[in-house]
């Protein structure tokens, strides 16, 4: 029923005689509410219904992968780089608190960066990612840490 009403959408807003396109092949769209589950997303430049698409709104689901050329899921290794936080942690590759994509770091999934990131009060150690107090911080530059302030301070300061 979906193919027969598709198939007229299509032939009466061409405007063509020539018959009808097979819904199977080819679903136009304008929005992702427009596709089936199957097809379930809106190429925004050709404007037809895809399985997915290789950006952060994934629809494939664990270990699989969007190919880029025929917007099809297919299986991944796990260990491709990320290109966005809906691909991390990846399977079987990172540890379950790696939920941020670094594209900036050659697609590696890591614990945070930036303080948004962490929930509070731990906030993000940028030279390890990981989400913590920030006393890990004071304690690698040889600081104390004032947990009450969140703040380090030198040890050798005379009060």
């Amino acid at each position: 029923m979906v193919t027969r009403a598709l198939s007229c959408f299509v032939l009466v807003s061409c405007g063509s005689n020539a018959g009808a396109v097979d819904a199977s092949i080819f679903m136009p769209c304008h929005s992702d509410s427009d596709c089936p589950p199957a097809l379930p997303t809106c190429h925004p430049d050709s404007r037809i219904c895809v399985a997915c698409l290789p950006s952060c709104m994934q629809t494939c689901g664990a270990q699989k992968k969007c190919d880029p050329v025929t917007f099809t899921c297919i299986p991944a290794s796990g260990n491709e780089p990320c290109q966005c936080n809906a691909d991390c942690p990846r399977p079987g590759f990172d540890p379950a608190t790696a939920i941020v994509c670094d594209v900036y770091d050659g697609g590696i999934c890591v614990g945070c960066l930036s303080n948004a990131d962490c929930v509070l009060p731990d906030v993000c150690q940028p030279d390890i990612h990981q989400c913590g107090d920030g006393c890990g911080i004071c304690a690698r530059a040889n600081q104390g840490c004032d947990r009450d302030a969140g703040a380090c301070f030198n040890l050798d300061a005379s009060f």
